[in-house]
């Protein structure tokens, strides 16, 4: 007797225990399911958003490095070209020089100069420049190929304006041009920078 209620009491008591173990299991889901769970969510979503924003900036990163090469290589190009026209601005105005040269180039074209001008000197902001005109005459194939000589010649011509007058009667075509011819390039102003920095120094 004393056995079988012995046996009852131990089978009461596991029941209590395994039902306790339940209820705590029950209970850790729960706290998981309401407190842990949502972090985890909240972290997970951090993260991915974290992951996206990487990618993101790997992407930028990467359109960002081809665009430098992109500047840095039209930049390269601009100074270069820069570079070129410099060599070909002289440090003087050398009109005489100027004639001598495309008098020779007209002579290839049956084109002789006339009434050669040299006008008046004009400071730009990073130059001087030197007007000139003068007269001429040839055929039309003569007159465009010394156009295309002296816009090819070794300094720097800018042409103001051509006119070219027709003439019904020949295929002679009279013609004046004004030309500017820019020399003795500006040596770059200091910037506010530099005359900061200049004055700390002394």
């Amino acid at each position: 007797m004393l056995a079988a209620e012995r046996q009852n009491d131990l089978r009461r008591y596991g029941l209590l225990i395994h039902g306790a173990g339940l209820a705590v299991l029950l209970c850790l889901g729960m706290a998981y399911y309401f407190a842990v769970a949502p972090i985890l969510r909240a972290s997970r979503s951090e993260d991915t958003a974290r992951e996206t924003e990487l990618l993101e900036q790997l992407e930028n990163a990467a359109r960002i490095r081809e665009e430098h090469a992109l500047f840095h290589e039209r930049l390269t190009e601009a100074e270069e070209l820069a570079d070129s026209i410099r060599e070909r601005i002289p440090d003087q105005a050398q009109e005489s020089q100027f004639l001598g040269a495309i008098t020779d180039a007209a002579s290839k074209y049956g084109i002789s100069i006339r009434n050669f001008a040299v006008g008046k000197i004009s400071e730009r902001d990073t130059h001087y420049e030197v007007a000139i005109s003068f007269g001429s005459s040839g055929d039309y194939v003569g007159v465009c190929r010394f156009l295309d000589t002296l816009m090819a010649m070794p300094r720097v011509v800018t042409v103001e304006q051509l006119t070219i007058h027709a003439n019904d009667d020949s295929e002679i075509y009279p013609f004046t041009l004004n030309l500017l011819l820019p020399f003795a390039i500006k040596s770059p102003e200091p910037s506010n920078a530099d005359e900061t920095t200049g004055g700390d120094d002394a």
